[in-house]
């Protein structure tokens, strides 16, 4: 199993980084540690909260982000579509 992430993805995780680090940047550590812990652990069996499009999706803890990923049936990899802001109205 592995996990990839999407232009989209990749674009969003340093967009909320370097806005974070502009105001704090010991925080926009600890926020992308955090949600480097999280995708890399959704490199085994758990899946969390599906959507009704079949997107899955899981809240970092501590922090009010939350991450869309995809998952391959038949090899278990992960694909995370988008890392979004939780106060947002984002759209899978």
């Amino acid at each position: 199993m592995a996990v990839a992430w999407s232009k989209r993805a990749a674009d969003e995780r340093e967009r909320l980084f370097l806005e974070l680090g502009t105001k704090n940047p010991q925080a926009a550590d600890r926020q992308d540690d955090a949600l480097s812990r999280l995708v890399s652990s959704l490199d085994g069996v758990a899946t969390y909260q599906q959507l009704p499009d079949g997107t899955y999706y899981v809240p970092v803890q501590r922090y009010p982000i939350v991450v869309l990923y995809d998952r391959d049936p038949a090899t278990g990899d992960v694909l995370v579509l988008d890392v979004a802001p939780a106060r947002s109205n984002w759209k899978p």
